[in-house]
């Protein structure tokens, strides 16, 4: 192990933000996290500096700091901590980019489950547990039984621990709720009756979801009494709700003759066999329209190859970096980042002559000619998922034939060295190109899991397990974490997409006009790690930054509306 200042130097911390983090840290997840490596100051620092890349989704990061935690644990306390959020580490690339180490989360877990019941964290964040949420939040709710059904029949089987009863006990309401919003309301019931069995106290959310639904049974007197067991702060809308219910207003839910919605056969049915036989029960025609739907939504990319054995380029050439080729009175583009307050010039990342590229377009969707350009502002490093972020990426069209003089424009000398690009000349190539797992579930509603698509792809002659590192344009994004049309869609109005409560925060209504609207977005051009010679820029750890713009600016040529998303891994 390196020496304590040693550390906090190779993690960029000093002792009072180190301070900070540690507070924050404790604040969030309680004196286990505080009284992990108690006696090892290194350690604390390791554990502390794999939460930070947790939290800036460096998670690969995060991961080689928690594997050295591994290899030291003093006790089943460490060992608890460390093998929590290695966890954690796998289902976020699960949630977000369906990482093909999934199985080493489920170890991890399997991990934890196996040390003493009193240091184990609840297992909430099982991965599968996070990608129903994520579908129950976008109003997917196929989806979420789904994931949900997974999750549940990877609990089972491990009830005689409290800790994991509370976690089975807050899966099923939430598949109650899910329910709830199907307006399958036995099956709400049934949810809520399994909750309480597994964890008897109360909860205020279970409470809201029962309230609720005895509404819609007409059940008024008890829906009233469960309003009354409500805080403050979740009383005054579920009242309305109710109200609205009662009186026959409420616009989603109306009171209904109660009648059953199971089979004869399931009423004898755990609902851990219910949802273990819908988990197997997929049948054969499904896999056929999967293909079907995949072929259907081929499109066409335009790889951007590095050209190294081309040591320069003419002014208007297509490249990477250098110095571009632009108007004579070019406003360079700047970035005021809300950290800091300081006004940063952006960094020329590429142009693209409308004229090289065209016989690879066979889509007709770019300008014939005219001259495209991408810039970055390295040094801020922003995600995009912020409104503010707005302007830390500019796209630039300008058409040459337009009676405008064009020069080879200096790089401002603000921008440091290491965030200057090497000109790097480029080729062209065209080739087929199918969504992501992620984006699919944006365009089809057919049910399946991530393997399930990637042995449709394979059937087609994609190579799943080749991890592409392509700059481009068009086609579909090669995605590292998540789709990106609905946060697109989101963060142009005004909406922030950086944690799950900013999702629960938005209206439903506008949820589901976001998800009507998501698919307006398309790729427009990706670039990935910038290599050449003895320099390389990455966007982030390993990742790429994307730029979408709707397709409708991108047939008017207003390449200005364009969007970006920087994801790593």
């Amino acid at each position: 192990m390196e020496n304590y200042s040693e550390l906090l130097t190779k993690y960029a911390l000093n002792n009072e933000n180190y301070k900070n983090w540690r507070k924050q840290h404790s604040q969030i997840f309680g004196e286990l996290f505080s009284a992990a490596f108690s006696d090892n100051a290194e350690g604390q620092i390791h554990l502390t500096a794999a939460l930070i890349n947790i939290t800036q989704r460096n998670f690969r990061a995060a991961i080689s700091k928690l594997e050295i935690l591994d290899r030291i644990c003093a006790n089943e306390h460490d060992a608890a901590v460390t093998n929590y959020f290695l966890g954690i580490c796998y289902e976020l690339e699960l949630s977000y980019k369906m990482s093909e180490d999934s199985h080493k989360m489920e170890e991890h877990y399997e991990r934890l489950k196996g040390l003493n019941a009193e240091l184990v964290f609840p297992l909430l964040f099982h991965p599968y547990y996070r990608l129903a949420k994520f579908a129950q939040r976008e109003s997917r709710f196929d989806d979420a039984i789904l994931y949900y059904s997974k999750a549940l029949a990877i609990y089972d089987g491990a009830r005689s621990m409290p800790k994991i009863n509370a976690s089975l006990s807050y899966i099923l309401y939430d598949l109650a709720t899910v329910y709830l919003n199907m307006r399958e309301y036995d099956k709400c019931q049934s949810c809520l009756e399994e909750s309480e069995g597994y964890d008897g106290s109360e909860n205020q959310h279970r409470i809201y979801v029962k309230a609720v639904l005895r509404a819609v049974q007409n059940k008024r007197e008890e829906s009233l009494a469960l309003l009354g067991m409500l805080n403050d702060f979740l009383r005054p809308s579920c009242e309305a709700q109710i109200k609205a219910i009662l009186n026959g207003t409420d616009p989603y839910h109306k009171v209904i003759k109660h009648e059953k919605l199971y089979t004869e056969e399931e009423k004898n049915m755990s609902i851990f066999d219910i949802f273990k036989r819908k988990k197997q029960d997929e049948p054969h025609a499904i896999r056929n329209d999967l293909s079907g739907a995949i072929k259907a939504l081929v499109k066409n990319e335009i790889l951007m190859i590095p050209n190294d054995s081309a040591s320069a380029s003419a002014p208007s050439a297509s490249k990477i970096g250098g110095k571009p080729y632009l108007p004579e009175d070019f406003v360079w583009p700047t970035y005021t980042s809300p950290d800091d307050g300081e006004e940063r010039p952006l960094s020329f990342l590429c142009q693209v002559n409308m004229n090289d590229v065209k016989k690879y377009d066979k889509d007709g969707l770019l300008p014939d000619s005219g001259m495209l350009y991408v810039f970055y502002e390295c040094e801020s490093m922003k995600w995009g998922f912020d409104p503010e972020d707005d302007g830390a990426a500019s796209v630039f069209w300008f058409d040459i034939f337009d009676n405008v003089n064009f020069a080879p424009i200096d790089i401002p000398s603000e921008i440091a060295e290491e965030y200057v690009i090497p000109e790097i000349p480029l080729q062209f190539k065209a080739r087929r190109s199918y969504p992501k797992f992620e984006e699919f579930q944006i365009y089809s509603d057919i049910e399946c899991d991530f393997e399930e698509y990637d042995e449709a792809l394979s059937a087609l002659g994609v190579n799943v397990d080749e991890d592409s590192e392509d700059h481009k344009l068009l086609g579909y994004a090669d995605i590292i974490q998540d789709e990106m049309l609905t946060e697109c869609e989101r963060t142009s109005r005004g909406l922030y997409c950086g944690d799950p409560e900013s999702y629960r925060n938005t209206p439903e209504d506008v949820k589901a006009d976001i998800s009507k609207h998501a698919s307006d977005w398309t790729l427009l051009l990706q670039l990935s790690t910038i290599v050449r010679d003895e320099f390389e820029f990455m966007f982030g750890d390993c990742g790429m930054l994307y730029l979408y713009i709707r397709k409708e600016d991108l047939a008017k040529r207003e390449f200005d509306k364009a969007r970006f998303s920087v994801q790593c891994g």
